[in-house]
């Protein structure tokens, strides 16, 4: 069991950023690797959707105000996607009912700019441990749902929907 916990600790997590602002972008890309992140950086949301067509990824970070996606576009995308990443806004002048949107539609976090660099690490670690537990969760009901009666797959299903809201209820552990 500690050898399955140290092959755990040891993969790095996937967080795609989206930012439409070069020199963040590539700041925050930086800042996320000495965080210890593997990042996949995209310059707009509809960048942001094709990565996710392609591969996996643990948590995203991104602006809500962009154009040709907007980052409330791109978390409806993603849910229609079964895309189940933990999602961390950034913001500099979104108005209260676009936060609420967001928190409705599932977003964890929220990161107001310009933001202290030590606040940005804590989002980030607690959205990993968060992204952590829910794959382990989603991989035991995985592993459940194959032996089970299809009522029982009913019930892990409404199990599986509980555990997404309560994604959007964790915003108020910090």
């Amino acid at each position: 069991m500690n050898s399955a916990k140290k092959i755990v600790n040891v993969v790095k997590q996937k967080i795609l950023i989206v930012e439409d602002e070069p020199m963040l972008l590539e700041m925050l890309v930086d800042l996320s690797e000495s965080f210890g992140f593997d990042v996949l950086p995209a310059s707009n949301g509809q960048l942001a959707i094709e990565i996710l067509k392609a591969q996996k990824v643990d948590i995203i970070l991104s602006d809500i105000n962009m154009p040709l996606v907007s980052g409330l576009q791109l978390l409806i995308k993603c849910r229609k996607m079964n895309v189940t990443a933990p999602f961390v806004f950034l913001t500099g002048n979104s108005s209260i009912d676009t936060i609420i949107d967001a928190v409705r539609l599932g977003a964890i976090d929220f990161m107001v700019k310009p933001f202290e660099f030590e606040a940005l690490e804590k989002v980030l670690r607690r959205v990993s441990v968060i992204a952590e537990k829910l794959d382990y969760i989603d991989e035991l009901l995985n592993s459940i749902g194959k032996d089970v009666a299809p009522q029982t797959h009913d019930e892990i299903e409404n199990l599986r929907r509980q555990i997404n809201l309560l994604k959007t209820m964790s915003q108020g552990e910090s």
